[in-house]
Protein backbone atom coordinates (compact mmCIF):
# COMPACT_ATOMS: atom_id res chain seq x y z
CA UNK A 1 0.00 0.00 0.00
CA UNK A 2 2.85 2.38 0.80
CA UNK A 3 4.33 1.67 -2.62
CA UNK A 4 1.06 2.65 -4.31
CA UNK A 5 0.97 5.92 -2.35
CA UNK A 6 4.61 6.63 -3.20
CA UNK A 7 4.09 5.96 -6.90
CA UNK A 8 0.92 8.07 -7.05
CA UNK A 9 2.68 10.89 -5.20
CA UNK A 10 5.59 10.79 -7.67
CA UNK A 11 3.18 10.82 -10.61
CA UNK A 12 1.26 13.72 -9.12
CA UNK A 13 4.44 15.72 -8.58
CA UNK A 14 5.74 15.01 -12.08
CA UNK A 15 2.39 15.97 -13.61
CA UNK A 16 2.73 19.48 -12.20
CA UNK A 17 6.18 20.03 -13.71
CA UNK A 18 6.12 21.75 -17.08
CA UNK A 19 8.99 22.49 -19.42
CA UNK A 20 10.00 26.12 -19.25
CA UNK A 21 12.20 28.08 -21.57
CA UNK A 22 15.32 29.48 -19.98
CA UNK A 23 15.89 33.19 -20.11
CA UNK A 24 19.29 34.74 -20.58
CA UNK A 25 19.61 35.02 -16.81
CA UNK A 26 19.10 32.57 -13.99
CA UNK A 27 17.61 35.32 -11.82
CA UNK A 28 15.12 37.94 -12.91
CA UNK A 29 16.15 41.59 -12.76
CA UNK A 30 13.89 44.54 -13.51
CA UNK A 31 15.35 47.44 -15.49
CA UNK A 32 14.18 51.02 -15.90
CA UNK A 33 15.79 52.93 -18.74
CA UNK A 34 16.01 56.73 -18.83
CA UNK A 35 16.13 57.97 -22.40
CA UNK A 36 16.24 61.66 -21.51
CA UNK A 37 12.48 62.07 -21.13
CA UNK A 38 12.10 60.02 -17.96
CA UNK A 39 12.33 56.44 -16.81
CA UNK A 40 10.47 53.79 -18.77
CA UNK A 41 8.25 51.18 -17.19
CA UNK A 42 10.00 48.21 -15.61
CA UNK A 43 11.23 45.63 -18.08
CA UNK A 44 13.11 42.38 -17.57
CA UNK A 45 16.84 42.31 -18.32
CA UNK A 46 17.26 39.56 -20.91
CA UNK A 47 20.78 40.18 -22.15
CA UNK A 48 23.45 42.67 -23.14
CA UNK A 49 25.25 43.10 -26.46
CA UNK A 50 28.18 45.39 -27.22
CA UNK A 51 25.89 48.23 -28.28
CA UNK A 52 22.48 47.54 -26.74
CA UNK A 53 20.39 46.12 -23.92
CA UNK A 54 17.99 43.27 -24.60
CA UNK A 55 14.85 43.82 -22.55
CA UNK A 56 11.75 41.66 -22.28
CA UNK A 57 8.41 43.30 -21.69
CA UNK A 58 6.62 42.24 -18.53
CA UNK A 59 3.30 41.60 -20.25
CA UNK A 60 3.89 40.04 -23.65
CA UNK A 61 7.43 38.83 -23.13
CA UNK A 62 8.60 40.25 -26.45
CA UNK A 63 12.30 41.16 -26.61
CA UNK A 64 13.17 44.81 -27.24
CA UNK A 65 16.63 45.95 -28.24
CA UNK A 66 17.53 49.32 -26.71
CA UNK A 67 20.58 50.98 -28.29
CA UNK A 68 23.11 52.83 -26.13
CA UNK A 69 22.38 55.93 -28.23
CA UNK A 70 18.94 56.10 -26.58
CA UNK A 71 20.07 55.48 -22.99
CA UNK A 72 20.87 58.24 -20.50
CA UNK A 73 20.90 55.97 -17.43
CA UNK A 74 19.80 52.53 -16.28
CA UNK A 75 18.32 51.45 -12.95
CA UNK A 76 18.25 47.76 -12.12
CA UNK A 77 16.90 45.72 -9.21
CA UNK A 78 16.35 42.06 -8.46
CA UNK A 79 12.82 40.70 -8.69
CA UNK A 80 11.28 40.54 -5.23
CA UNK A 81 13.80 42.92 -3.71
CA UNK A 82 11.16 45.38 -2.49
CA UNK A 83 9.22 42.58 -0.80
CA UNK A 84 12.38 41.31 0.86
CA UNK A 85 13.24 44.78 2.17
CA UNK A 86 9.71 45.31 3.52
CA UNK A 87 9.53 41.90 5.20
CA UNK A 88 12.98 42.11 6.76
CA UNK A 89 12.42 45.64 8.08
CA UNK A 90 9.01 44.66 9.50
CA UNK A 91 10.45 41.56 11.18
CA UNK A 92 13.40 43.53 12.57
CA UNK A 93 11.08 46.22 13.90
CA UNK A 94 8.82 43.62 15.52
CA UNK A 95 11.75 41.83 17.18
CA UNK A 96 13.27 45.08 18.45
CA UNK A 97 9.87 46.34 19.64
CA UNK A 98 9.22 43.08 21.51
CA UNK A 99 12.59 43.33 23.26
CA UNK A 100 11.97 46.95 24.23
CA UNK A 101 8.45 46.12 25.44
CA UNK A 102 9.78 43.22 27.51
CA UNK A 103 12.62 45.30 28.95
CA UNK A 104 10.36 48.18 29.99
CA UNK A 105 7.78 46.02 31.78
CA UNK A 106 7.18 47.03 35.39
CA UNK A 107 5.04 45.24 37.94
CA UNK A 108 2.18 47.45 39.14
CA UNK A 109 2.40 48.93 42.61
CA UNK A 110 0.24 47.31 45.26
CA UNK A 111 -2.37 49.40 47.01
CA UNK A 112 -3.58 51.35 44.00
CA UNK A 113 -7.31 51.54 43.46
CA UNK A 114 -7.42 49.54 40.16
CA UNK A 115 -4.64 47.15 39.29
CA UNK A 116 -4.76 45.42 35.92
CA UNK A 117 -1.66 43.49 34.97
CA UNK A 118 -1.49 41.41 31.84
CA UNK A 119 2.13 40.47 32.45
CA UNK A 120 5.31 41.05 30.45
CA UNK A 121 3.95 39.19 27.42
CA UNK A 122 1.37 41.88 26.79
CA UNK A 123 4.04 44.60 26.83
CA UNK A 124 6.21 42.52 24.50
CA UNK A 125 3.31 41.97 22.09
CA UNK A 126 2.41 45.67 22.12
CA UNK A 127 6.05 46.57 21.48
CA UNK A 128 6.21 44.04 18.65
CA UNK A 129 3.15 45.49 16.93
CA UNK A 130 4.40 49.07 17.25
CA UNK A 131 7.89 48.02 16.16
CA UNK A 132 6.49 46.17 13.14
CA UNK A 133 4.57 49.27 12.05
CA UNK A 134 7.67 51.44 12.45
CA UNK A 135 9.75 48.84 10.57
CA UNK A 136 7.20 48.71 7.76
CA UNK A 137 7.26 52.49 7.39
CA UNK A 138 11.08 52.51 7.42
CA UNK A 139 11.17 49.70 4.85
CA UNK A 140 8.79 51.53 2.55
CA UNK A 141 11.04 54.59 2.75
CA UNK A 142 14.19 52.54 2.06
CA UNK A 143 12.68 50.29 -0.64
CA UNK A 144 12.79 52.75 -3.58
CA UNK A 145 16.53 53.19 -3.05
CA UNK A 146 17.40 49.52 -3.65
CA UNK A 147 18.21 50.08 -7.33
CA UNK A 148 21.70 49.92 -8.80
CA UNK A 149 22.13 52.91 -11.11
CA UNK A 150 24.41 53.18 -14.14
CA UNK A 151 24.93 56.44 -16.04
CA UNK A 152 25.48 55.84 -19.77
CA UNK A 153 24.85 59.38 -21.11
CA UNK A 154 24.48 57.99 -24.67
CA UNK A 155 28.25 57.38 -24.72
CA UNK A 156 29.69 54.20 -26.24
CA UNK A 157 32.59 53.90 -23.77
CA UNK A 158 30.34 54.38 -20.74
CA UNK A 159 27.91 51.85 -22.16
CA UNK A 160 30.73 49.33 -22.68
CA UNK A 161 31.71 49.70 -19.01
CA UNK A 162 28.05 49.40 -17.99
CA UNK A 163 27.59 46.34 -20.22
CA UNK A 164 30.61 44.63 -18.62
CA UNK A 165 29.28 45.46 -15.16
CA UNK A 166 25.83 44.11 -16.05
CA UNK A 167 27.34 40.91 -17.45
CA UNK A 168 29.54 40.36 -14.39
CA UNK A 169 26.97 41.23 -11.71
CA UNK A 170 23.61 40.32 -13.16
CA UNK A 171 23.96 37.95 -16.12
CA UNK A 172 25.92 35.05 -14.69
Amino acid sequence: MKICYSISLCLLLSATCFAQSESGTSKIFFVKVNSGIGYSESQILWGVTDTSLLLATSVGGSIIEQSYRQIESVKIRKKGRNTTVLLSSTASGAALGALIGLATYQKPEQGTWITIDFGPGYDAATGAVLGAVIGLVAGSIISPFTYARFDVMKDEKKFAATANELRNRFLK
